[in-house]
């Protein structure tokens, strides 16, 4: 994990291995509360953890249910 010091207006890049560009900015600290506003392309999806790790385990029980009801029919 890369860790970087930003202050309020600043931002960073991250490149991704296809080229693409991701700007984060850091627009405001209130409370220990970081405000980023991030340019990505539009096909990219910006999630918070915890929706991320939500729809994860969605995902994985849904696959479980799925291959629990392909087998219960054989």
């Amino acid at each position: 994990m890369l860790v970087i010091a930003r202050k309020c207006g600043q931002s960073f890049t991250v490149e991704t291995p296809t080229g693409e560009v991701i700007e984060v900015h850091l627009r405001s600290l209130r409370n220990g509360v970081a405000s980023l506003a991030i340019g990505a392309p539009r096909d990219h999806r910006i999630l918070r953890n915890e929706i991320a790790k939500d729809l994860l385990r969605g995902r994985v029980a849904s696959k479980a249910k799925t291959a629990d009801d392909s087998s219960a029919r054989k």
